[in-house]
């Protein structure tokens, strides 16, 4: 069953609910879908995700060779950012109306994710992303991603989940109880499951099943999630709509590949929206996120204008038509 709904309204709702601050300015329009009780794309990532990781797994305690090795690495690398897709799907509320299921995704995507964390914490560390998006780094917890020098930056990437940790224990006393004590038996219960892998020998398995294409995994999240679109922008409290930028071009390959996460200001705008309707939701509101002179760069890196996207989509426009003009004069002729 699904119904239409005004998605703008509940993320506000919701927002303040959670800590995080209001999602879109008032007169900003609020794109409107039809929202299921579940969202089926989200929950097939999930499932072809697993199956994914089952059988890399399997690959790797079967003994394949070196070279198939490198493809298991690979998968169960992507099956960490993907994973994590899930898990950001359901801070937001967008895994489905009901916030059991939500939570019921976000804890079972987790072990996937990071050794380090747990879903609250990642709840916690994420919106507080939200609340400060681009501000200083001991405020808005992605900024670890996108400030420091440059021959950090991919350090920083591959350790972003031990600095969500850290920045997380720095604000446990604040946290309820009952959530500080499960991250503490997770870490607990973490720990004890990976020395008892080392004890019973395990340790090679351990290395290329889970360490390895987690730190590849973690540092592509940060990379596409964190620094691709919010480096070199400014904090939310100066403007909201130029905290994160979208990347236009090639959105057959990006969408796909990025999670939908080049258009990522789409969700700092609408954080009740499901990733895969960010592009729908940016041609919605599209000549509003123009008005307000949103940041926009090709799906190279270089910087548009709203003026100059304006005419490169005029230019796209004409593109289509005359190829579609063509194709009908050849069935004719």
């Amino acid at each position: 069953m699904v119904t239409s709904v005004d998605v703008a309204a509940p993320t506000e709702r919701r927002s303040r609910r959670a800590g995080e601050v209001a999602a879109v300015r008032r007169g900003f329009p609020a794109p409107r879908f039809a929202r299921p009780t579940i969202a089926v794309p989200t929950v097939l990532v999930w499932l072809g995700s697993l199956g994914a990781w089952c059988a890399a797994t399997a690959a790797v305690l079967c003994g394949v060779s070196r070279w198939w090795l490198v493809v298991t690495i690979v998968v169960q690398g992507f099956v960490t950012v993907s994973m994590f897709i899930v898990a950001h799907e359901s801070i937001h509320h967008t895994v489905s109306r009901l916030n059991w299921i939500n939570q019921v995704f976000g804890r079972l995507s987790m072990p996937f994710v990071s050794l380090f964390g747990t879903f609250p914490m990642l709840a916690y560390t994420h919106l507080a992303h939200h609340r400060n998006t681009n501000e200083d780094i001991h405020d808005d917890p992605d900024a670890w991603s996108i400030t420091g020098p440059r021959w950090q930056l991919p350090l920083r990437w591959l350790t972003i989940d031990a600095w969500y940790c850290r920045f997380y224990v720095a604000r446990l006393r604040r946290r309820p109880r009952k959530e500080a004590l499960g991250f503490a038996v997770y870490l607990t219960l973490a720990l004890a499951f990976v020395t008892a892998i080392l004890i019973l020998g395990y340790g090679r398995e351990l290395v290329l099943i889970y360490f390895i294409p987690q730190r590849i995994g973690v540092g592509v999240l940060a990379w596409w999630f964190d620094w691709l679109p919010h480096h070199g922008l400014v904090p939310v409290r100066s403007d909201r709509f130029r905290v994160a930028r979208v990347r236009v071009g090639w959105e057959r390959v990006l969408c796909p590949l990025l999670m939908y996460q080049n258009y990522h200001l789409v969700h700092h705008i609408h954080t009740a929206i499901p990733f895969y309707l960010y592009v729908k939701a940016w041609r919605t509101a599209e000549s509003d996120y123009l008005d307000r002179n949103v940041p926009i760069s090709t799906a190279w890196g270089q910087e548009m204008t709203s003026s100059e996207y304006r005419s490169w989509r005029e230019d796209s426009r004409r593109v289509v038509e005359a190829g579609r003009g063509d194709r009908i004069w050849e069935i004719g002729g």
